[in-house]
């Protein structure tokens, strides 16, 4: 294998940019280029007068392209003096064939080690057997190209195995050049791959001595790197819901050995978890001291309210009590009013607590009444329900709605492990079909926050629990469904006789029955759920995306 290493800079004609800027939030990478449209018909459109407009970015981060107005993001440029290391691998073609035009299932071998590996598509002569070879190498992405058939595509450089990429960058690296070695840490931290960029700077070092000065400024560049990676991991599993894996992380950030803005984020978060620990004990404490200050008949009804405070806690609930804890060494306020602003606090939110205790206590009694009436199918006993929440002093209309945003789940939430693939099975509403999906939930799963939820729809040849492990991973691999917080469920839509999907009117029932039967069970974010699918599950989530657009 004959390798070319090469220092990419910007190209001509195009705006360079590592970062666009999205004013929601999002950061997309890439090349930008301003286009006058989508499709040639836009863009003739956009073009009619001597002035060229061109309203969109186009951004190519060599395996994807976006498209987005002008009006919604920021480009932040390129950095010629900050080229990326590239390396064009030789790989011997022994034909071009054209690939077929309509395919069925497909597999792949692993990537060798001379990133090679076989594609076997199913036709309907029998299966092609491709033979395809990494052709380029760059930090952000691979070049694949076919050895055998006419096909080339790219690859985001994250999905290549880091052996695979290791072994590449040494074959095509003069190990008796010690600039070819020194790009060859550059590649790897440029890549994110801060574990081989520090195997490969200690090999370095043994083998050049001459070079220590500009490995111990590497040293620190890997450590710099190793520590923004696992911050943003850290961000990411945080939002996520996964306090116990970023409060663990963030403990783990050397702060002597990264800058100062990475050691003090670490340290915030850190502080962060540690207040919320201290701010339950002493929310707990609290409430205890407070009921031994109030008549005994009192404090027996509250009771019951406080376990069920106490069994809700969780770093997600705990800003409910922030009027409580603000005020509850404030001894101008009786016991009464303190614990009126935590439980009506509770049930209603922080910015809606009264100091009332007879109005807190129906307010949970109101909470108890709208939780049976969303369990309840039976219309009489709604109804009684409905008069019962109107006679209760203190409970309007306002205040239930601001309760419904508090809720514990009104179904029992079932005893699930995350991490693995457990299927469930419920008859439909109507009773007269039995119904089944494939479930597993996000690590750290808590009813107590919202999660998106993604709906995966299996191919041909391929069962349910793999669909979900290939969004999802498991428990020794984590898939990105899991890092990112995703319920993931793959209902059993095909049908049974054939295997196939049938494009009835049942089919696409089953889909939405079991999406509701995981909203029933499991607190799920209506405005974030997501259906996918490969192959003939593609063509299913097509047809039940369109029937169901909400």
């Amino acid at each position: 294998m004959v390798c070319v290493l090469v220092l990419v800079a910007a190209a001509a004609g195009v705006i360079q940019a590592d970062e666009l800027h999205l004013d929601n939030g999002m950061v997309l990478q890439g090349i930008v280029v301003k286009v006058p449209g989508l499709k040639m018909l836009t863009a003739e459109r956009n073009n009619i007068s001597e002035i060229r407009n061109l309203p969109f970015y186009m951004v190519d981060d060599g395996v994807r392209r976006y498209f987005l107005s002008t009006r919604f993001a920021t480009p932040v440029d390129y950095d010629p003096l900050n080229p990326y290391v590239t390396y064009d691998l030789f790989q011997q073609k022994t034909g071009r064939a054209p690939g077929p035009g309509v395919v069925g299932a497909s597999k792949a071998t692993p990537f060798d080690r001379f990133g090679r590996r076989t594609v076997s598509l199913t036709s309907k002569h029998g299966d092609i057997h491709i033979i395809q070879g990494i052709t380029k190498v760059r930090p952000d992405w691979v070049l694949v190209e076919g050895l055998n058939h006419d096909w080339e595509y790219r690859l985001d450089t994250k999905v290549v195995p880091d052996e695979v990429l290791q072994a590449i960058v040494e074959q095509a690296t003069d190990q008796q050049n010690s600039e070819e070695r020194k790009h060859a840490v550059m590649f790897f931290l440029q890549a994110d791959k801060p574990r081989l960029a520090q195997q490969e700077l200690e090999r370095l070092g043994e083998d050049f001595p001459e070079l220590a000065e500009w490995c111990r400024a590497y040293k620190q560049s890997i450590a710099e790197l190793s520590a923004r990676l696992g911050l943003n991991e850290l961000k990411l599993r945080r939002l996520s819901g996964q306090h116990q894996l970023a409060n663990f992380i963030a403990r783990q950030v050397p702060v002597d050995e990264v800058s100062a803005d990475v050691a003090l984020e670490a340290q915030e978060i850190v502080a962060t978890y540690d207040k919320a620990l201290e701010d339950r004990d002493r929310a707990l404490m609290w409430l205890d001291l407070l009921h031994a200050k109030i008549p005994e008949e009192t404090a027996a009804e509250l009771q019951g309210m406080r376990a069920r405070l106490r069994d809700e806690m969780h770093v997600e609930t705990l800003e409910r009590l922030v009027p409580f804890l603000r005020v509850v060494e404030d001894e101008t306020l009786t016991p009464d009013q303190k614990l009126a602003l935590a439980y009506s606090g509770w049930v209603l939110g922080a910015p809606e607590a009264v100091e009332e205790l007879k109005v807190a206590q129906n307010l949970w009694a109101a909470r108890f009444l709208v939780l049976e009436y969303i369990r309840s199918d039976n219309d009489l006993r709604r109804d009684e329900i409905l008069e019962e929440l109107q006679n209760l002093e203190g409970v309007s209309v306002s205040r239930v709605a601001d309760m419904v945003g508090q809720l514990p789940m009104a179904f029992e939430t079932p005893v699930t492990e995350s991490s693995i693939v457990e299927d469930v099975t419920f008859s439909s509403d109507s009773g007269e079909a039995e119904r089944q999906y494939s479930l597993m939930l996000p690590p750290e799963y808590s009813p107590h926050l919202a999660y998106p939820m993604l709906v995966v729809l299996n191919s041909s040849g391929q069962d349910e629990a793999s669909a979900v492990k290939w969004w999802a991973g498991d428990a020794q691999q984590q898939g990105w469904a899991q890092r990112r917080g995703y319920i993931v469920i793959a209902p059993h839509y095909l049908d049974k006789e054939t295997g196939e999907y049938d494009y009835s009117t049942e089919s696409n029932t089953l889909v939405r029955d079991c999406i509701t039967h995981v909203r029933k069970r499991y607190r799920v974010d209506s405005d974030r759920v997501f259906i996918a699918g490969h192959g003939m599950g593609a063509d299913a989530t097509y047809d039940v995306a369109l029937s169901a657009p909400d």
